[in-house]
């Protein structure tokens, strides 16, 4: 009976070893997985690179309206086939200078273009240059007729 017992107390100290070593395995396995992914995202985060090489890639025209999210325009980015990843293009929007300031509007982009250089082109700043300079424009002459010149 005694020896009965000692086969079968080792028997489960075994079983629960075995247990707690594929355990640790598979969360090691986890963690490398989800740390490789994370690296991934990172890495293209930071060194971005457009969906086509220079010179293979297409232009096209998009249309942003006032109810897109950046989600919205990361999907319609990635459908037109002019990024590789729309949820990318979210976070590279989320960590830009530009973070909310995506306005409505048609742009011409390109699959040569990074994610940020797509948002520099659909933010106000991307936009405005040639009514900014128009504006400018406008006030110089203004002040130049208000000065008697």
């Amino acid at each position: 009976m005694e020896r009965t017992k000692s086969i079968i107390g080792k028997i489960i100290d075994w079983t629960f070893s075995v247990a707690i070593y594929a355990v640790l395995i598979f969360v090691i396995i986890t963690v490398a997985t989800k740390a490789t992914s994370f690296y991934d995202i990172g890495y293209d985060l930071f060194f971005q690179e457009a969906a086509d090489a220079p010179g293979t890639g297409f232009t096209t025209s998009i249309t942003i309206t006032e109810d897109m999210s950046v989600r919205d325009v990361g999907e319609l980015l990635e459908s037109e086939g002019i990024i590789k990843n729309k949820w990318l293009f979210w976070l590279e929007e989320k960590v830009s200078d530009y973070a909310g300031m995506i306005r409505p509007g048609t742009y011409e982009v390109s699959s040569e273009m990074t994610a940020n250089e797509i948002i520099a082109v659909i933010t106000l700043e991307g936009t405005e240059p040639a009514a900014e300079e128009e504006n400018a424009e406008g006030t110089e002459d203004t002040a130049a007729e208000e000065a008697g010149e």
